[in-house]
């Protein structure tokens, strides 16, 4: 009956270990309805569960005689089992904004967590030769939670970034999903052929070091990326520098031809060749029209360097910009976040009509909440991955973080970033709340 007990509990067992691994994650709209929609298909997958367990745990005699009886029973079971998990898998999907290969992950862990928790009971009721960590004793209830809340702080939170589980760090996957197989497989043939205690060694054995291994190769993966991410950096300096060396020379130079024209106009009594010069000191000294003044002295340093950028790509830049709202952030937050979607949202205008280039800023606040939306016309098809846009350059290695660390910012600050594209507008809006 307490093995019967046991399976009839399974199905919340393995949801409860999977949760540890999907509330992390990012919800999809309208999670409430999802949530509770998923919920009445998994009562219906265990009622089915049920309906089929009396049959496979005895309780109902399957035709056929020793081993094949067995076998036939065991071969059923994982037929369940099966069952089981891709309905998890398909309410993971449907419930979490993931791909594929992240839900496939959650799962796994999911598993791995609950078998983890299977087999210490298996280990307690072996030494103490009794059921005492089975359904309903009160060991069987802390042995679970302790393994679940031990896992969700050591493994679930460790491995997740950015409410994602970087599906590209997943190089064990096809070796760690054979081994839960084999793990899984061995865990149904020791409940028929009755090596429980060996399965509860091997089988705590085997799950922890996937799960080790799985955390480990996450942790490479998040380093490598923050190297990558450090280069990045560099190289946005380096860029950085030779902009702004730029900038400096051309306002040298515009102030050497400022000289001589004016020095020449004093010379000039022809009314007409005196307006020609006048006009073309005009023209020189536009640049410092360039100079914006937002009330945030950072903030103005961007966008006077993107500004004079625009001119020289014949964009023209314009917006309402309230920079003193911004009075709470770090100086390298603001000149990253904006240095970033801006330099996004130049890019972007190259490569399309010279008529049609246009950046509008615009930075306010309501309801205690500010707001920052810039908006840019774009021509590529855009591809999107978990929620951002990658870039279009050749060179993957030093560009494409560019969108991962304004949504960075924007966390950082409590807020979030949301991305708009349609009639070949592209639109970024970042929402923070206000900070007193």
């Amino acid at each position: 009956m307490l093995a019967f007990l046991h399976q009839f509990i399974f199905p919340m067992e393995l949801f409860l270990a999977i949760l540890i691994y999907v509330l992390p994650l990012r919800i999809r709209k309208g999670g409430g309805w999802r949530c509770l929609l998923t919920g009445l298909v998994l009562l219906i997958v265990e009622a089915v569960w049920m309906q089929f367990f009396p049959q496979l745990a005895g309780l109902i005699p399957i035709p056929g005689h020793g081993d094949l009886a067995a076998l036939t029973s065991l071969l059923v079971y994982a037929l369940l089992y099966a069952v089981l998990l891709v309905a998890m898998l398909l309410a993971i999907l449907f419930c979490y904004e993931v791909t594929l290969k992240e839900a496939v992950l959650c799962i796994m862990m999911g598993y791995a967590t609950e078998h983890v928790a299977y087999c210490i009971r298996l280990l307690v009721n072996s030494a103490t030769h009794s059921q005492i960590a089975e359904s309903p004793h009160l060991c069987y209830l802390l042995i679970h939670l302790g393994v679940y809340v031990f896992f969700y702080f050591f493994f679930a939170k460790k491995m997740v970034q950015n409410h994602h589980y970087e599906t590209d760090a997943i190089t064990s996957l096809w070796m760690t999903l054979v081994t839960l197989f084999i793990v899984l497989v061995m865990s149904l043939a020791s409940s028929f052929w009755g090596f429980r205690t060996l399965h509860g060694i091997y089988g705590l054995v085997c799950c922890l070091f996937v799960m080790i291994n799985q955390r480990n190769y996450m942790g490479q993966w998040h380093l490598q990326k923050e190297m990558s991410a450090q280069e990045q950096l560099f190289m946005m300096n380096k860029a950085q520098y030779e902009l702004s060396k730029e900038n400096i020379e051309l306002i040298n130079r515009k102030c050497h031809d400022l000289k001589h024209q004016i020095a020449g106009l004093r010379n000039i009594t022809d009314s007409e060749e005196r307006r020609q010069v006048v006009d073309s000191i005009e023209k020189s000294v536009m640049i410092y029209d360039s100079i914006l003044h937002t009330g945030n002295p950072i903030l103005d340093t961007v966008l006077t360097e993107k500004s004079l950028v625009c001119q020289e790509n014949g964009i023209r830049m314009h917006g309402i910009i309230d920079g003193k709202l911004l009075f709470f952030m770090d100086a390298i937050d603001i000149y990253t976040l904006f240095g970033n979607a801006l330099d996004n949202a130049i890019e972007a205008n190259r490569k399309v009509e010279e008529e049609k280039r246009c950046i509008s800023i615009l930075i306010h606040e309501k309801v205690n909440l500010i707001f920052i939306q810039i908006e840019n016309p774009y021509s590529e098809a855009l591809h999107f991955k978990h929620g951002l846009p990658q870039t279009c350059k050749e060179d993957k290695d030093y560009h494409g973080f560019g969108m991962e660390s304004i949504r960075t910012m924007a966390e950082k600050y409590g807020g979030f970033l949301t991305l708009e594209t349609g009639q070949d507008i592209f639109v970024l809006r970042i929402t923070i709340p206000r900070s007193r």
